[in-house]
């Protein structure tokens, strides 16, 4: 993300879809979002970022509606890298009583950014 200031913290917003856009709004849903800060250049951020609830673009949302955009996010912050820097690097889901962890390093491109 664009420089965050503060080492972690938790964003809660009331979110509505309309025409393929997130909103906020007292009708929405809940979303909550914690974040611990891993990484900082004082320009870019690189956060660890945990999704309570699973509302869509919610981290996008969140972040930018704290004047902290995900790099290169076009619909919800600027257009300043190629690519939307957001991935996904650890995945946990539980199928037939089975728990199944997925691991994956984070790009090269977002340490790019830091560096």
């Amino acid at each position: 993300v664009n420089g965050i200031t503060k080492e972690s913290g938790e964003l809660k917003t009331y979110l509505v879809e309309a025409n393929n856009k997130v909103y906020s709004s007292k009708n929405g849903k809940l979303a909550i979002t914690k974040y611990k800060k891993i990484e900082d250049n004082g320009k870019y951020s690189l956060l660890d970022i945990d999704i309570k609830t699973g509302k869509k673009h919610q981290i996008r949302y969140q972040l930018n509606e704290i004047n902290h955009p995900i790099v290169g996010d076009k619909k919800y912050g600027k257009n300043d890298c190629k690519r939307m820097l957001l991935h996904a690097y650890k995945l946990q889901f539980k199928l037939n009583g089975k728990v199944y962890d997925f691991e994956i390093n984070c790009p090269d491109q977002f340490k790019k950014f830091l560096h």
